[in-house]
């Protein structure tokens, strides 16, 4: 048990050797090596190349394809091109007796509206919302 393998101090004889990960081991002679860099470096420089065309191309064109196309309006759009001009100003432009009319319509909705929040304020509707 007391062989020189058990004992853990280094002896002071023993050269201390750093151990290098660089390189991936010894396989073959430095020539081989050399030519297998250039080879590995075109590969990554082609494979960079590829992808970066990748995520441009999806990037920039396939949106192009992917978004959708508006429905054609043929039937709608035709007669309005076909009307004179003052028509289709007139047409587009409501009467003011049906404008009067419905800013009547949306006062009176107003009015109403405003009396509903009244008489919800006078009966402390806020109390009542805090105690659910």
């Amino acid at each position: 048990m007391n062989s020189p393998r058990d004992h853990h101090e280094p002896d002071d004889d023993t050269p201390i050797v750093p151990i290098s990960f660089a390189g991936g081991g010894d396989f073959g002679d430095a020539r081989t090596t050399a030519q297998a860099t250039p080879i590995r470096r075109a590969f990554i420089v082609g494979s960079a190349i590829v992808l970066f065309s990748a995520a441009l191309a999806v990037i920039f064109v396939l949106p192009r394809y992917l978004t959708p196309e508006p429905p054609p309006a043929v039937a709608a759009s035709a007669p309005a091109e076909t009307a004179p001009e003052a028509e289709t100003s007139a047409a587009a432009a409501p009467e003011p007796e049906a404008v009067a009319e419905l800013r009547r319509s949306n006062q009176a909705q107003l009015e109403q509206l405003l009396e509903l929040v009244e008489q919800l304020e006078a009966k402390n509707i806020t109390a009542w919302a805090a105690n659910e």
